[in-house]
């Protein structure tokens, strides 16, 4: 029996040598289709101010009172900023980042899309890194390679697929230290936890499941144990003063008139996450894999310690997620979309990845025949032409609505010009660097005398008291926007 066995498994290593290949270039063409379908993300200004924040770096723009905050010019050009609004929640770690890639390789904005798969690499790879066996990694390549919407945001203009590298490079970095006693893991655990936290700050959370982790050690008694603690308590709270946290979440307590957390919030947030989770034109069948997986760890598998350190991250960085409001439009309407969800997913879909190619493979060892190998090749053809149909829709969706109405008044404009709009990061992401625009909030702050032409970019449904208070002349409709030239 024991013979059967290993031959068995033998005979499926040698399989997976081949399988491995195919699912890496699955994970390659889902990525790689971003140079026919660019997304940035859709919401703004989200998945457009980290290029933003890019440009701004380049030509010496910043924020004085903080450095890693993310700011955008609400009046003028990159070359000539003459006022512009903060963004607190933003941190520009990510910014930097790109900065550097367009420093070596020139600005263009397809550089963000880049910088983002380059990442999602590094993602495998640390995985790979961590990870010997074939068949788990045939599992989270698949994951990672065929959930519609993390291959969608894989290559978008978010800082969050940035952020998930850290997030499972910590994780592994805690197993290796506290489960297989590798020490200088620690100096590398509080590398990737900080440049984690200074990108998105939800990721603080990296540093108390750590003390967390420790405290259900075994070595939990021991004075190396207690330095590490106490250590890590200190270090905390003294970098979420110099990012000012605290500051950011009191400021949108005033905004909002209420409050950042709320179980209402999870409680409506996690109905709009089940809705994305069970579809597949967003999740694939990915969603229904973690499920097979939890019956699996709960009533097949060992409890092996990965699979706890999985579960507290998941845990952790859910409740910490869709506890905090997540858009003022929510508060307004009371109503989140399952896309509203996806971003903030992206952060912890590795976690999710990797409890499934822990648990899935255990199952498919104890368990496979040839119908079961049928069965998934069927399942990941059809997967694969869904991935695709999502990507392309998503980015036809975003085209029309963001860059097609932006694209077209940039035609207009000349010298001596200036472009207001509601989403100026859109335009100025695409535009020549020296093109003046504006935020359509500091429209009041324009001395009109200053500018040949103003061109105005609205929403034809909205602003009316716009249209009512200027003299404008219309210029033409693209889609759900109309351009118009304001008349002296």
């Amino acid at each position: 029996m024991e013979l059967n066995n290993l031959k068995k498994n033998t005979l499926l290593q040698n399989i997976a040598s081949y399988i491995l290949p195919l699912a890496l270039v699955l994970f390659f063409f889902s990525r790689i289709i971003f140079l026919f379908y660019n997304f940035w993300g859709l919401e703004y200004e989200d998945s457009y101010i980290y290029y933003d924040n890019a440009l701004n770096i380049e030509n010496h723009i910043f924020n004085k009172s903080n450095i890693l905050q993310c700011i955008s010019c609400d009046i003028g050009s990159y070359k000539d900023c003459i006022s512009y609004m903060s963004y607190g929640a933003h941190y520009k770690t990510f910014s930097y980042v790109i900065f550097a890639f367009n420093k070596v390789f020139g600005t263009v904005y397809q550089n963000v899309f880049i910088v983002n798969f380059l990442i999602s690499i590094c993602i495998l790879i640390i995985f790979y890194l961590f990870v010997k066996d074939k068949i788990t990694r045939i599992i989270f390549t698949l994951c990672i390679a065929l959930t519609p919407f993390y291959a969608l945001f894989s290559t978008s203009g978010n800082s969050e697929i940035f952020s998930s590298f850290f997030v499972l490079a910590s994780l592994f970095c805690s197993y290796n230290l506290i489960i297989r006693k590798k020490q200088s893991y620690l100096y590398l655990f509080i590398l990737c936890a900080t440049i984690a936290a200074i990108s998105n700050r939800e990721n603080f959370v990296l540093f108390f499941i750590f003390i967390l982790l420790q405290l259900i050690s075994n070595d939990r008694t021991k004075l190396k144990t207690l330095i590490k603690i106490t250590a890590i308590l200190i270090y905390t709270p003294f970098l979420l003063y110099i990012v000012g946290v605290f500051d950011t979440e009191m400021e949108y307590a005033n905004d909002i008139q209420n409050q950042t957390f709320s179980l209402k919030y999870l409680l409506d947030n996690s109905k709009a996450f089940l809705g994305a989770f069970t579809s597949l034109e967003l999740w694939g069948i990915t969603g229904y894999l973690f499920i097979t997986s939890v019956f699996t760890f709960i009533f097949f598998r060992k409890k092996g310690m990965i699979n706890l350190y999985l579960i507290i991250f998941f845990v952790s960085y859910y409740l910490l997620t869709f506890m905090h409001y997540r858009h003022y439009h929510y508060l307004l309407t009371g109503e989140v979309s399952p896309f509203e969800t996806l971003r903030y997913s992206s952060t912890f879909f590795p976690i999710i990845a990797a409890f499934i190619s822990f648990n899935l493979s255990y199952l498919f060892k104890k368990y496979n025949n040839k119908l079961s190998i049928i069965y998934i090749s069927i399942t990941v053809i059809f997967i694969s032409f869904k991935t695709f149909e999502t990507r392309r829709n998503f980015s036809n969706d975003e085209y029309n609505s963001r860059t097609k109405p932006a694209e077209e008044i940039i035609k207009y404009y000349q010298t001596g010009d200036i472009i207001v709009t509601n989403f100026p990061i859109v335009i100025k992401n695409i535009a020549n660097q020296k093109t003046m625009i504006a935020d359509l909030r500091s429209l009041e702050k324009i001395n009109i005398k200053s500018f040949n032409h103003i061109y105005l970019l609205l929403n034809s449904t909205e602003y009316n008291e716009i249209k009512e208070t200027y003299k404008l002349k219309k210029l033409r409709a693209i889609n759900d926007y109309e351009i118009y030239l304001i008349q002296n």
